[in-house]
């Protein structure tokens, strides 16, 4: 038995046994290839009278079964199972038979509404009572359905279909309450048709199996269904010429681009190019194309300046640049990453486009040519980072931030050569930050002039999308304009409530040339048609037609086209106009020059193979060098990219979340040793423009998401690169990790502890012990305001010690120590005669926080210091702290616990079910007071302090969620499936730890309408860590001694 003292050290009895099966388990009856028989017995349930919200109610629960959350409606306990079908099966269900007995007239507990509040910097899940009072009064059953299919969806190689089986039925409108205690349903194949692009996966992987085995209730039979994509063939891959390199250029301007040979040269190109075979292009990676590896090409005009047919001396080409606002902003928040958009040079005559020309006179008489034509001049700066967006699809810099007495923002562009008889509108893009009404005044200024009313801009609530809120004024006097500088006053006198993104003027423009070019359109001419440019300083002028990127053509000039003198030449050219028409006419010293070039080499990710993918940041490739020979000296086959080579190869050449899960999923679908574990080695940051002071490097992107509806955020999810989007649950096809290392010193010190981590004694009896720490039930009302007790937060130490039972019940051989907070700070609260309520801030202040410091930091310490194999904590946290009463802290500034650790030599495997324990993302680790999340900081530790891995959530999680993936996790540790069949038939290696946690994963999504909940916990540390915590042979001991 367990005894709940202030804390306790369990000792158990170990042997090497199976364990008995568990109660209110589903079990297969029976499997054919046409139906599917399940059973679900229901003999292990309670009922338990409670107070809620000030009435009485009865609380239902079952072991091993999971809650229906319907808010306001009963809280009843489900069963939910995964069962294998064929690839492109269509299902029914039946429910075969149902023996039942009658619980009673009950009023059965309703479902909390959830939200996370923001309390001092925690971000503190609550429940709160609600009710259906309708609901409640309405007759039928609930839920309606004994049993019911989910969606189906694929577990790496196995399709899977979702039943939920619903052991209890509540009538509210009677208040009867039925329990089946045995339920057997059928599921129906109805038809399976086999998809032509997959085939039969056959490769037996030892880790998946054991998944599949835990998770798909009918996995024996449904092995015969998994499936693979079909690999592509015929695939090249990408191409870097004839000479085996490409060139990657880095542009930011919309424009004719010179590139001269000597630039080129200064990355390495020699003279031996011939003319002929040079060649611009962009990549891009189409998933859908049988060859996905895609080069564009550009029509581009070589100048051979010593026309010797090779590419040397100085000789330059031209070509068309679209930026990356233009070319790639489909939504409008796709710069997050930089301006700039890539290009490609390489010796490939297959690839070497050259531009057409046309004449540039027709000698057609009397064409009058228009006097202005219309452009659209857009304004934006990422001044501010919006770390908290309401919605996943919006743009996270701004230009301003709304002040909450008034915002006055004084905005600066520069116009030109608006024409005095044309008009011109205003447009803005506003993001509402707040709830209510938005009013922002607009008025222009340039020199002395008074400020220039354009309009008042008006709208409501919180934006969703970057397509609305975009203002649009009435015509603008043409007056308000001159050549040259301006300001834009954005005037919320009464609290816009909401950041700007962007301005921009449309408007008629008259045809002068600016900075020795302009670009330009047809004006909405047709036919035989002629234009003019003026203020050219030089007669060197040429002329091209841009208005397809890709396919540009030269308009030839003569004599004919130029007039003027003196420093002032104009352009005149006449052009047939079949449609809209983009010009761009430039002068020698007005093209726009590329702002970088590195030369790059065929990484060939595309060809290999491997058990597991390492994607490092380029500076840390040789760091983890140590750690990948480790993994191949234990028979693992291991790829190894640098992140520069991902972006090359499975994208444009620019950094992109895109290219590295194209990466991973080219490998899943096309390499015939699939890939099984994924480590990404470099920190991230969410903020990787770096707008923020304390902002740190970007070095391998993570997927930032919205997170809690109730509590926005910008939290982090590494698993996006790996799950399966294809149905209705995203499961994990491979185990990932990452090493969040921001430095060189910080990678070694991390390498080092996972190489002595799996240097393996028997005799450390440290690696038999599992510590959890659970929080009480007083947590901040507001920060400075109050301090209370709240019922349901019991359920932290409910669930630490249901897990401590269930280390306890296993074979692991692992003593259990528990402290659970509550039994320090209850006896503290009685002894000052306090009484759950609500007390004053000043009582936590000057009593709970000095006693919790001063007595119960210090032991609990000393415990960790003691070593152990894993800690596991239930309750409130942040970046920075454990509990609202800060028994641990990690602050830059002021007390930082985890540096105290001493455990050297005895790293722990960290557990976190709180929020923002592993938010590695934060734009708060870079200099001058930056700090690492704590899960970080006990990664980096040396001497073998501290953890060897931690997996935690990156932002606010809910506590009913939090409680139930915990368990499931657990579960995954500590009640595996024995493997059938002799070990000489069937290969068990030892656990990793990318292999348990995806398995807790997989179980605890199945049991879910989605998969939301998980995106955000992330696996600091490597998948494929081994645990040494496998039962010992015929070993039996006691207390940690052997018998």
């Amino acid at each position: 038995m367990m005894h709940r003292a202030f804390w306790a050290v369990l000792a158990v009895v170990a042997f090497m046994a199976v364990p008995a099966a568990s109660a209110n388990e589903a079990r297969v009856l029976d499997s054919e290839d046409d139906e599917i028989l399940i059973e679900l017995a229901t003999d292990d349930y309670s009922l338990e009278e409670v107070s809620v919200g000030g009435e009485s109610f009865v609380r239902v629960r079952a072991p091993r079964y999971h809650l229906i959350r319907e808010e306001g409606r009963p809280l009843l306990p489900r069963r939910a199972v995964l069962v294998g079908v064929p690839f492109g099966s269509r299902l029914s269900l039946e429910v075969v038979s149902v023996e039942s007995e009658d619980l009673g007239r009950l009023r059965v507990e309703p479902a909390p509404h959830e939200e996370i509040i923001l309390e001092g910097d925690i971000s503190t899940p609550v429940e709160r009572f609600t009710i259906d009072e309708d609901f409640y009064a309405r007759g039928g059953a609930y839920p309606a359905a004994v049993a019911e299919l989910g969606g189906q969806s694929t577990l790496r190689h196995q399709r899977v279909a979702q039943v939920f089986i619903n052991p209890f039925q509540y009538s509210p409108g009677t208040g009867n309450l039925t329990l089946h205690t045995r339920i057997v349903v059928r599921i129906s194949i109805i038809e399976s048709r086999r998809p032509s692009d997959l085939v039969d996966a056959v490769r037996v992987e030892p880790e998946w199996e054991r998944v599949y085995e835990r998770s798909v209730l009918n996995h024996r039979q449904a092995a015969r269904w998994r499936m693979r994509p079909a690999p592509r063939r015929g695939v090249s891959g990408p191409r870097y010429g004839s000479r085996g390199e490409a060139y990657r250029v880095l542009t930011t301007e919309s424009g004719m681009h010179r590139l001269d040979f000597s630039e080129l040269a200064a990355e390495g190109l020699d003279s031996t190019t011939p003319v002929d075979d040079v060649a611009v292009f962009q990549r891009s990676f189409d998933s859908d194309a049988p060859d996905p590896f895609v080069e564009t090409p550009l029509a581009i005009d070589v100048v051979d300046e010593d026309e010797d047919g090779f590419f040397d001396g100085d000789d330059y080409l031209l070509f068309y640049v679209q930026s990356f606002e233009q070319q790639h902003m489909e939504v409008g928040y796709e710069d997050r990453y930089g301006p700039e958009n890539a290009y490609w040079f390489a010796e490939d005559d297959e690839l070497a486009l050259r531009m057409t020309t046309r004449p540039g006179w027709l000698d057609e008489p009397g064409l009058t040519p228009p006097a202005s034509f219309r452009d659209t001049v857009r304004f934006e700066e990422d001044v501010y980072l919006d770390v908290a967006p309401d919605y996943d699809n919006l743009d996270i810099y701004h230009w301003t931030r709304y002040q909450y007495n008034g915002d006055n923002y004084q905005l600066p562009f520069t116009l030109y050569d608006v024409h005095p008889s044309g008009s011109a509108v205003m447009r803005a893009r506003y993001q509402g930050i707040t709830t209510g009404w938005h009013y922002i005044d607009f008025r222009i200024s340039y020199g002395d002039t008074a400020d220039n009313y354009v309009g008042e801009f008006s709208f409501y609530g919180l934006s969703e999308t970057m397509a609305e809120d975009i203002y649009e004024s009435g015509p603008i006097p043409t007056w308000y304009f001159t050549d040259g500088d301006h300001e834009l006053r954005a005037i919320g006198s009464r609290g816009s409530g909401a950041n700007l993104d962007w301005f921009e003027f449309d408007y008629d423009r008259e045809f002068t040339a600016r900075d020795r070019r302009l670009n330009f359109t047809s004006a909405g001419e047709a036919g035989a048609s002629q234009f003019e440019v003026g203020a050219f300083s030089t007669d060197g002028m040429r002329l091209f037609d841009v208005s397809d990127p890709w396919s540009c053509a030269e308009l030839v000039l003569g004599p004919e086209n130029l007039s003027g003198g003196a420093g002032d030449f104009t352009l005149t050219f006449q052009d047939e106009v079949g449609g809209f028409t983009r010009y761009e006419a430039v002068e020698p010293g007005g093209y726009f020059s590329v702002t970088d070039i590195e030369r790059r080499s065929p990484a060939d990710l595309w060809s290999g193979e491997a058990d597991v993918i390492v994607v490092s940041h380029d500076n840390f490739a040789s760091g983890v060098e140590p750690l990948i020979a480790h993994r191949e000296s234990q028979g693992w086959v291991v790829a190894h990219a640098r992140i520069s080579e991902v972006y090359d190869e499975f994208g444009t050449g620019l950094k992109s979340l895109d290219a590295i899960r194209a990466y991973f999923s080219y490998a899943f679908e096309n390499w015939d040793r699939t890939p099984q574990f994924v480590l990404l080695v470099g920190d991230a940051c969410e903020d990787p423009k770096r707008t923020e002071a304390t902002s740190q490097r970007d070095y391998i992107p993570t997927v930032l998401g919205h997170g809690s509806p109730s509590y926005p955020q910008m939290t982090a999810s590494d698993q996006w690169f790996i799950v399966s989007m294809d149905g209705d649950h995203y499961f994990p096809q491979m185990f990932l990790g990452r090493l969040s290392v921001s430095s060189n010193a910080e990678l070694d010190n991390l390498v080092s502890k996972i190489l002595a981590y799996e240097n393996y004694s028997s005799g450390e009896e440290w690696r038999n012990r599992a510590f959890f720490l659970a929080d009480d039930e007083w947590r901040y009302g507001t920060f400075g305001g109050s301090y209370i007790w709240d019922w349901g937060e019991s359920e932290f130490t409910t669930v630490s010690v249901s897990l401590a039972e269930m280390v306890d019940a296993s074979p692991a051989g692992i003593d259990t120590s528990l402290f659970m907070l509550r039994r320090y700070t209850d006896a503290f609260h009685e002894s000052n005669g306090v009484v759950p309520g609500t007390q004053p801030w000043s009582y936590f202040f000057s009593e709970v926080y000095p006693y919790t410091r001063s007595t119960l930091t210090p032991e609990l310490m000393g415990m960790l210091n003691e070593g152990s194999v894993l800690f596991n904590f239930q309750g409130h946290g942040n970046r920075e702290q454990m509990t609202h009463e800060q028994i641990i802290e990690a602050r830059s500034e002021g007390y930082n616990d985890i540096s105290e650790l001493a455990n050297d030599g005895k790293p722990f495997i960290f557990l976190g079910f709180s929020c923002h324990l592993a938010q590695f993302h934060s734009r708060y680790e870079g200099a001058p007071l930056g700090y690492e999340s704590i899960v970080e900081q006990m990664l980096f530790l040396p001497s073998g302090r501290g953890a060897v891995a931690g997996f935690a959530c990156s932002g606010a999680a809910y506590r009913s969620h939090n409680a139930d993936y915990n368990t499931e996790i657990f579960e995954a540790f500590f009640d595996p499936q024995t493997p059938e069949g002799p070990p000489e038939d069937f290969f068990w290696p030892r656990w990793t730890l990318g292999s348990i946690l995806a398995q807790g994963t997989i179980d605890y999504i199945s049991t879910l309408a989605g998969s939301v909940p998980t995106r955000s916990y992330v696996l600091l540390g490597d998948p494929l860590l081994r645990l040494e915590t496998s039962p010992p042979t015929m070993q039996v001991t006691v207390d940690g001694e052997p018998i």
